[in-house]
């Protein structure tokens, strides 16, 4: 992991195949990059599964 805070995880939001447009506001604020949560849990929650996370703050 980087300490850069653009670049928290290994999974981009353009690797989740999400709409062009969400992945343009993304991109706008200056983000490219999941946090490590969010590459953990972004794909079930896309898929429709409940879950339950825990992510240190």
């Amino acid at each position: 992991m980087t300490s850069d805070p653009k670049h928290t995880g290994d999974l981009r939001f353009s690797d989740l195949n999400l709409d062009k447009r969400l992945l343009d506001a993304i991109a706008a604020i200056g983000f490219e990059y999941c946090t490590p949560i969010q590459a953990e849990t972004l794909p079930w929650t896309l898929a429709c599964e409940d879950l339950i996370g825990q992510a240190q703050t």
